[in-house]
């Protein structure tokens, strides 16, 4: 595992961060941690003992290599062995909020990581969390795009190997209005072409009690299914897809029921880099069933497709959300 942490991503009103590791072998693991500048140099490392299946989790607060200049932290098994996972947690600590944000860290994400829904402006924002992942600086280029997906703004910035940037993603950019920018693609360069980069979104309500995090992914599936619909009573789901292709394609959105049978289908045309937000009943009306268990979407043409998914109660109080898996 080759994960990452970023103290920056908070969030308001002195929201706690949670770093977590899960040693998933059969065997007691020396587990090495790092955390990094900005700039990507060692600010500090330590090294822990994990028993077979023991669960570390520690407020960032307390983690003795987290200095005030510390952007982000890597953690790998001195064996070598694949036998991590891990998480960020992230929770608005005051009485009255439910506010939490579970995310899984991933390892070396790949080249070109997909931010396929940001939520900006209004009563939300989205912050984001970028890392070279890899040994060499790179050059990342940050592409916005619109709802119809014409690009709208660009940037490109240099992060030095193991470097990071981090903050409120509209922020990135120096001309779009916030509230214009409905996703982002993020592309890393160096002499072969790309260098890892591994990512992290967080959602919030700009009062601080609802937040939901999420790793940047790369796009490499044309089918993702989401497993679990709530839309009844005070829940709702919410998705936000976007097709990461460079050819227009039909993307076909599926309702099945506990039995893998269909109960309805429709179809919508998106065109490369657009985005497709709104909850369930939005999508499919009056159509969707209390027999739905879980939702297909496929994109006819074979182009690749980036998804979130959002499941909030309409009290404004418990949200949770993640990628839509393929």
């Amino acid at each position: 595992l080759q994960s990452f942490f970023s103290p920056a991503l908070q969030g308001t009103g002195g929201s706690q961060t949670y770093f977590g590791l899960i040693n998933t072998g059969n065997e007691t693991e020396e587990i090495a941690r790092y955390s990094y500048d900005q700039g990507g140099g060692v600010a500090a490392w330590d090294v822990i003992e994990l028993a077979p299946g023991e669960k570390v989790e520690n407020n960032t607060a307390y983690i003795g290599i987290l200095k005030p200049d510390s952007r982000s932290m890597s953690a790998s098994a001195v064996s070598g062995r694949q036998c991590l996972i891990g998480y960020i947690k992230i929770l608005n600590p005051s009485f009255a909020s439910r506010g939490r944000a579970l995310a899984p860290l991933a390892g070396h994400g790949g080249g070109e990581l997909v931010a396929p829904h940001i939520a900006s402006g209004g009563c939300w924002r989205t912050f984001m969390s970028v890392m070279n992942t890899g040994n060499m600086d790179s050059e990342v280029e940050f592409s916005a795009y619109d709802g119809n997906g014409d690009k709208i703004d660009g940037c490109s910035r240099i992060l030095k190997a193991k470097g990071s940037l981090a903050g409120e993603a509209s922020a990135i950019f120096d001309r779009s209005p916030t509230g214009d920018i409905a996703s982002i693609k993020i592309t890393s360069g160096g002499p072969d072409g790309s260098l890892p980069l591994s990512g992290l979104l967080i959602y919030e309500k700009t009062n601080g009690l609802q937040l939901a995090g999420m790793p940047i992914n790369p796009a490499v599936s044309s089918t993702l299914r989401l497993p679990h619909l709530a839309c009844s009573g005070p829940w709702a789901t919410g998705i936000g897809l976007m097709n990461a292709g460079n050819v227009s394609s039909d993307i076909i959105f599926s309702l099945f029921d506990g039995n893998g049978d269909i109960l309805i289908s429709r179809k919508e045309y998106l065109n490369p880099n657009q985005r497709l937000s709104g909850t369930l009943k939005g999508l499919f009306g009056d159509d969707i069933s209390r027999d739905a268990r879980y939702l297909q979407i496929e994109s006819s043409g074979g182009q690749p497709v980036s998804g979130i998914y959002l499941i909030a109660t309409s009290n404004g109080l418990q949200l949770m959300g993640d990628v839509i898996g393929f």
